[in-house]
């Protein structure tokens, strides 16, 4: 039986009040939402940086398979639990 699940890797650039600026990787499962991800990758440094404005850019999607997702998460995704 074939793999429906989608995987993918974002590069995001994320910018903090028009100066100051990290990449973010964030990997994820299922449906591609772009705007989800860049909020994602904002609330990782709103913690950080509570009182700032923050913006964000996604410098790269790329889609991977589960394979290769577990090579750059380094464990399998949540859903799947510690199959081998």
């Amino acid at each position: 039986m074939g793999n429906f699940k989608h995987y993918y890797v974002d590069i995001v650039n994320v910018i903090v009040d028009g100066a100051l600026f990290e990449t973010i990787t964030i990997t994820g499962s299922g449906m591609y939402e772009p705007n989800q991800v860049k909020r994602y990758a904002e609330n990782m440094l709103r913690e950080s940086y509570p009182n700032s404005q923050i913006a964000s850019i996604i410098l790269n999607h790329t889609n991977v398979t589960l394979e290769e997702y577990k090579e750059i998460i380094g464990k399998n995704p949540p859903w799947l639990g510690n199959i081998s």
